[in-house]
């Protein structure tokens, strides 16, 4: 699916963590600790981001994300 990113400040900032970081996967609330948005608000930046095939939701109960690729790179 290829689903068109509104790069938001919010979206900016969990996509620029990821980038900061070694690893390619993390919780919504890790995520949240770093960024200060609200749980929500990195929620639905994740969802929006793996929607559009970006990342992919590894294990729903603990919220796990993992980022395949900035899609910041795409163009």
């Amino acid at each position: 699916m290829n689903v068109s990113l509104q790069y938001t400040p919010s979206m900016r900032a969990v996509l620029d963590w990821f980038d900061s970081q070694p690893c390619s996967c993390a919780t919504v609330g890790l995520i949240t600790d770093e960024v200060q948005y609200s749980r929500e608000t990195v929620r639905r930046n994740l969802k929006e981001i793996a929607a559009g095939g970006h990342a992919e939701l590894v294990h729903e109960p603990t919220a796990l994300y993992r980022l395949k690729h900035d899609p910041r790179e795409d163009g």
